[in-house]
């Protein structure tokens, strides 16, 4: 039987440009980016949670389509007809285009399978009413990912699919489309924020449009100069640190620091290691920070106990190596506009922030250094 064809052979895609869809990949949501041939070659680690990968490098460089295949069982027939109809049409209208050995996993599993295989053949997308006329985006009812949730736990998404102009690659984006799988999701991203050391939220293939789009994200990073603009809270930070330094509730976030500090040092391979090894630590604990909640200023404030006997190990000569490595680290910029650029990601205002909330947010990276970083066995990913 003959494959029917939709009518126009490239629908009219939101078109998206590369450096965007780089700033889709770091939402708190499902993310990835795929070449015109369904090739992911950008995701973010909602990305393979959401589709059962155990690894971001087991997803870039896989097809995306034998993925949707490996995930029929979770995606119920009779919720899914849109996802299905408007998939069949882009990959009767992409093989058509391409080669289209690409598509051929999915394609043999909808033919596979008699419902489906209905859908395929007859039910080929066709423009109906409401916002169902836009082949670019469907709902999508998908089995939970976790393994202790019960089988018939369906997670809903508002899925977008744009085209991004360099190449007509493909952006795909999964919004949480009801309050539990917002719920979910929001959970899920808090948990990976909180488990970010050892790889970065978003990775890339080392493909040419991976390496496009990476390229991308660290220059968006990194500048040779500190911009102007920055400058503001470059200043705020110094004083936030210090702040920090001298405040009683600053004493167990400084202790820890230090105590992971001093350990990870003992390492040769590790940059805690070297001459500059404080600001090292202080630059990774910015740089690898990510906001999983609201720290309040009154958290912060609370002083911490140490007990009768404990004495505190912040003396005059570690204030000062504290200094150096705060003006180092303003220095390097990269991890201060980095720890700048994820508050104000997480809502943060940056141009607002008075200097002891900012030093609870602060306070929290160190902590988070402590909770991370109390190892040797491998360097910090920045």
């Amino acid at each position: 039987m003959d494959e029917v064809r939709p009518s126009n052979p490239m629908p009219d895609y939101p078109q998206v440009k590369l450096s965007e869809a780089v700033d889709y990949l770091n939402e708190s949501y499902p993310v990835w980016l795929l070449t015109p041939h369904g090739i992911v070659v950008g995701a973010n680690r909602l990305t393979n949670w959401l589709w059962q990968i155990r690894q971001l490098n087991d997803l870039l460089g896989s097809n995306a389509f034998a993925i949707f295949r490996d995930n029929l069982r979770r995606m119920p027939k009779h919720a899914n007809r849109e996802f299905f109809t408007k998939k069949s049409a882009w990959v009767k209208r992409m093989s058509h285009l391409h080669d289209p050995h690409h598509y051929d996993p999915f394609i043999h599993a909808m033919k596979g399978d008699s419902d489906l295989k209905h859908m395929y053949e007859w039910e080929s997308w066709e423009p109906a009413t409401g916002w169902e006329d836009d082949e670019w985006q469907y709902k999508l009812h998908i089995g939970h990912p976790d393994n202790d949730v019960l089988p018939d736990t369906l997670l809903t998404f508002h899925v977008t699919v744009q085209r991004h102009e360099e190449d007509g690659g493909i952006l795909i984006c999964y919004k949480p489309h009801d309050k539990y799988t917002d719920n979910v999701v929001r959970q899920r991203y808090q948990q990976l924020s909180a488990d970010s050391d050892d790889i970065e939220y978003v990775q890339y293939h080392e493909s040419e449009v991976g390496r496009k789009a990476k390229g991308i994200a660290r220059s968006s990073e990194i500048d040779a100069v500190i911009p102007a603009f920055n400058q503001a809270f470059q200043k705020k930070f110094r004083e936030a640190l210090q702040g920090i330094i001298q405040s009683p509730g600053g004493s167990e976030a400084l202790e820890d620091f230090r105590t992971a500090y001093e350990y990870r040092r003992q390492f040769p391979w590790l940059g805690e290691n070297a001459v500059d090894g404080l600001a090292y630590a202080l630059q990774a604990a910015l740089a690898s920070y990510i906001v999983s909640r609201s720290v309040t200023a009154e958290e912060f404030a609370k002083p911490h106990e140490f007990g009768e006997d404990a004495n505190s190990s912040i003396d005059a000569e570690w204030e000062e190596r504290l200094r150096i490595a705060t003006d180092a680290t303003i220095k390097e910029a990269f991890s201060l506009e980095r720890f700048e650029k994820r508050l104000a990601r997480a809502s943060v205002n940056i141009d607002t922030i008075p200097s002891s909330t900012l030093q609870a947010y602060i306070a929290d990276a160190l902590e988070r250094y402590y909770n991370r970083r109390l190892i040797g066995l491998s360097p910090d990913p920045i």
